[in-house]
This record gives C-alpha cells, sequence and structure tokens, in this order.
C-alpha cells in the first residue's frame, strides 16, 4: 500500500472506471473484492470505518442494507461511487438515509452518482435519543421513528435498532413484520449468533412448534452449554425426537436455569397425557422438592445425584426440545393450573413469619442475579424507583429476594419490610412463603416462574429488552395468574412502577 493514498474498494469492472480522470483514481490503492471482505452487497467482513471509497457499477444489485454496510466500512468523508441506475433518484436515496450520506452532484458525468459519508452522531447520543423519545412519545410517533432510524443507519450492526422496532411491530400485532426486522438485520450482519434473534421471535409471538424447531437446529448438540451434566455419548442415541410414549420410560433433563425448569414441568401433564410407563425429571438440587410436588410427575432426581442412579428409560429429552415434537397449538394442549404446590407444614411454619394482618400482603423481588446476561436490562437497580413502589402503597410487603446488599438492606429496614427471601433455603420453603401472600410483585426471576405455577396472583415487571417467555401482552400464555407491565423504553422504570400503583389500587378494590 503506498504512502498517502485512500484506500478503495472495486466493485465494478474495469470498464466503469474509464469513467474516471487518471490523476482521480491515483489518489487510491484500489483493493480488487475478494471473499474475505463478505459478499460484496455488504462487505460486512471490511473492518468499520476504513475504506476511503468504493466503487460500485450498475451490475451490482444492492439495496438500503447495502449501502448501510458500504457507509459502515468507509470512513468520514469516504465516497461510495456508484454507476447511475434506472428508475432511481440518487438525491432521494441520499436523503432517506440522511443520518449517514450526503449526495454529491457530478455535472460533468450523469453516469456518476456520488454519496459522501457524513460525521456521525455517536451511538451512546444516539441511544439516549431513541430512549428518550419512547419514553415520551407513542411508539408509532414520528419522533420516535427518527430516533430508531438515526440509530439503524449510523450503526446498522447494532442490534438494539432492529430488537426496537421488532418489539414497535410486536406492540401492533404485525409478527410477520418483526420477522422480517430480524431478517433484514441479519442480512447486515450474517453471523451464525444472529439468526437467534429470528428464532426469539417466533417464540415471543408464541410460534412455538416452528421457534422450537429451528431453536434446535441452532443449538444441536452444544450439550454443555445446555446443560450442568451433559448427556453421555452412550445415550445421545435415546434421545426423544417425537414418538410414541405410550408405554415407556422418559426422562427430561436438567437444562438451563431454575425457572426454565419450573416452567416447563408445566408439560409434564401433557406428556403424561401420552401414557408414557414413567416420567422421570432431572432437576437442579434447589428445586428437587418443589418440583416433587407436581402429580403429573412420577421421579425427580437431583441433577447432582443423577450419575450414582441406574434408571431404565427409554428416551431422554431437554424441557426446551419437547414442543420442537409437539405440532398442535400450546394454547390447545391439556394443563394442569396450579401444577407446583407447597408444602402445608412449611405453609404453617412460614406463618409465623408472615403477619397475619388485615391488609393486603404483598412480596416484592425487583433483582434477580447479577450473572445473568440480561441482568442489567431485567432488573431495577435505581432503588428510588423500588422506594416510588413502596412510599405510594400503604400495603404489607414482604421482601421475597434472596440476596440483597448494603443499600437494599438499608431500604427494607427503613419500610420496615420482613426480610423472608434470606432465609429460604430452597424454593419449598420460597413456595410456603408466597403460599401465604395475597400477591407477588417481581421482575423476571425464578420467583414469577414459581408463583405462576401456583397459580398466585403476580404482576410482572418486564424490561423493553425481555426474554421470549413473557410474550408482548399483558396475558400469558403459560401462566393465567401473571399480569404482565411492559416498560415502554430501555432502561426505563418509572411508567411501569405507575401501573403497578394502579393496578394494586384495582386489586385491593376487588
Amino acid at each position: 500500500m503506498h504512502e498517502n493514498k485512500g484506500v478503495a474498494i472495486q466493485l465494478c469492472n474495469k470498464d466503469f472506471l474509464n469513467n474516471f480522470n487518471p490523476d482521480f483514481l491515483a489518489l487510491y490503492d484500489l483493493n480488487t473484492w475478494d471473499k474475505s471482505m463478505g459478499p460484496k452487497d455488504r462487505l460486512n467482513l471490511v473492518r468499520e470505518a476504513t475504506v476511503d471509497a468504493i466503487f460500485i457499477d450498475s451490475s451490482l444489485s444492492y439495496n438500503t442494507d447495502s449501502l448501510l454496510c458500504w457507509g459502515a466500512a468507509l470512513k468520514t468523508g469516504g465516497y461510495i461511487i456508484l454507476e447511475a441506475i434506472d428508475h432511481c433518484n440518487p438525491e432521494m436515496l441520499a436523503d432517506n438515509l440522511e443520518t449517514v450520506f450526503e449526495y454529491l452532484p457530478v455535472s460533468e458525468n450523469t453516469n456518476i452518482w456520488i454519496l459522501r459519508k457524513k460525521v456521525l452522531i455517536t451511538k451512546e447520543l444516539l441511544i439516549q435519543n431513541l430512549h428518550h423519545q419512547l419514553a415520551n412519545h407513542a411508539i408509532t410517533d414520528y419522533r420516535a421513528q427518527n430516533a430508531l432510524n438515526q440509530l439503524e443507519q449510523g450503526y446498522p450492526y447494532d442490534d438494539l435498532a432492529p430488537y426496537t422496532r421488532a418489539q414497535i411491530c410486536n406492540m401492533q400485532g404485525l409478527t410477520e413484520a418483526a420477522v422480517s426486522t430480524w431478517n433484514n438485520y441479519f442480512f447486515r450482519n450474517p453471523q451464525p449468533n444472529k439468526h437467534y434473534f429470528t428464532i426469539m421471535q417466533r417464540l415471543i409471538a408464541g410460534e412455538y412448534y416452528r421457534g422450537f424447531k429451528q431453536r434446535e437446529l441452532f443449538y444441536r448438540d452444544f450439550h454443555p452449554i445446555r446443560s450442568t451434566i451433559p448427556p453421555s455419548s452412550e445415550i445421545l442415541n435415546k434421545r426423544w425426537k417425537g414418538e410414541s410414549l405410550l408405554g415407556k420410560r422418559l426422562v427430561v433433563w436438567s437444562e438451563f436455569g431454575f425457572g426454565d425448569e419450573i416452567m416447563f414441568s408445566q408439560l409434564a401433564h401433557y406428556l403424561k397425557s401420552q401414557q408414557p410407563k414413567q416420567l422421570i425429571f432431572i432437576v437442579q438440587p434447589p428445586i428437587v422438592d418443589i418440583i416433587k410436588s407436581h402429580p403429573d410427575i412420577d421421579v425427580v432426581i437431583s441433577s447432582n445425584e443423577w450419575h450414582d442412579q441406574h434408571i431404565e428409560f427409554d428416551y431422554w429429552v431437554y424441557p426446551h426440545s419437547i414442543l420442537a415434537h409437539v405440532t398442535e397449538p400450546f394454547d390447545t394442549l391439556p394443563k394442569r393450573i396450579p401444577y407446583l404446590f407447597a408444602d402445608p407444614a412449611l405453609i404453617d411454619k412460614m406463618a409465623q413469619r408472615i403477619n397475619k394482618t388485615e391488609g393486603l400482603k404483598i412480596g416484592l423481588a425487583w433483582r434477580g442475579s447479577s450473572e445473568h446476561e440480561n441482568d442489567i436490562h431485567r432488573s431495577i437497580h435505581d432503588l428510588t424507583q423500588v422506594e416510588s413502589l413502596l412510599s405510594k402503597t400503604s400495603h404489607h410487603w414482604f421482601c421475597l429476594q434472596k440476596d440483597l446488599n448494603e443499600a437494599e438492606r438499608s431500604l427494607m429496614a427503613h419500610y420496615q419490610i420482613p426480610l423472608i427471601g434470606p432465609t429460604c433455603q430452597n424454593f419449598s420453603d420460597t413456595a410456603a412463603a408466597i403460599a401465604n401472600l395475597d400477591l407477588v410483585v417481581t421482575v423476571d426471576t425464578s420467583i414469577a416462574h414459581l408463583a405462576g405455577a401456583m397459580n398466585i396472583p403476580t404482576f410482572l415487571m418486564l424490561a423493553f429488552i425481555k426474554d421470549w417467555r413473557w410474550g408482548f401482552k399483558e396475558n400469558n400464555l403459560w401462566y393465567p395468574s401473571i399480569r404482565a407491565f411492559h416498560q415502554r423504553a430501555p432502561l426505563y422504570w418509572p411508567t411501569v412502577i405507575e401501573e403497578i400503583i394502579e393496578a394494586i389500587k384495582q386489586f385491593t378494590s376487588k
């Protein structure tokens, strides 16, 4: 590469270069495209902001996403140099992508269109603006849409913009449009892990059969990711793929977190309706006792004791894989609600810690494990929001959260809220506490799954960036007793807190 020369990529034949003065071309080191750069219509493997010019002739078909990808490769002030094509207005093209490009007319050659990359607003400022517009205006308001377009155009590989766009589509009931949003993003950023977003969109829309089938293709045999006790090679051939369970022994394998195992144990009732000889669940130690309360599960084994057991079985299956082999819509499957039950002796014991006073008794959890991949969004880290909830409701609150930091303990002490969570040794204790309450208010933690499985009235505070399990509506497919309250903008809890306060008033008046 020659010193002081710009870097250019040639996505055109040599004839197109004849349109340019040799002195102009001499300003660049022309790099002929090769596959290490990514597809021609994306160049997504080129390091961002490293290219000074891209030459493109009319033989290359492109779209808006192509232009955004090429723009990402350009340095500020760099050029996309296009051969003119029919039925396209270059000025309108630039105006539609005004966050990134400005159109430079070339008076001496109408066969050439030039788009120059502008100085971009920083991603942080664009995200702040998007949050502000979503928090203060309707999702369809032009200010919110403009903020979304600016982020997506300026930073086409960032996933917040497509996530937000998909969420807006979901809120409007446009689930296929939401899928298209993720497909467009996958075009710009075709990495295998990005395809996962499309799968999650299928699931959040309740399209379980197709979504879980795609999920199985995605995860395939990533057993160490799925389970703390990956199945041995000797039993892989016994993996259930939808075969008849009549008279067979089925093991439902331990997979992912506590909430996952509680949630998918609901499917035991459906599996039992298939008349297996024996239904066995392997679950993680803290939930063994509570899962044993499920009337449809014959045997419950702790995951840390599985290797010491010598149980004969015909098939095994991961919980998340079950619905990949069930074509019947989830809402028509036979269900048992509730399906988990607290121990009566533990309920009586926990009643001694939960005051039998008049008035509403509410359990509260505002934060999950800090190790969760989405903890920054799903948990309420600003304690002023928690205090706002407590200060505006005059009911009996009980802290169900297990781990508290010093500031949280101080807040609970200020409002004289008993710390129930830290005294619970396992989920059976937590279930006994919940059974003594009238209502649970929680963020997305295993407590929500447990309360839902017990059919306890629950107000669920959901982040804008949330898990597929909760969908995007107020009601939940899995848990009839759960009512969801959704953030209208990322990390913005005030409106959720206000809605919870009003909902508690309504709940009290019933």
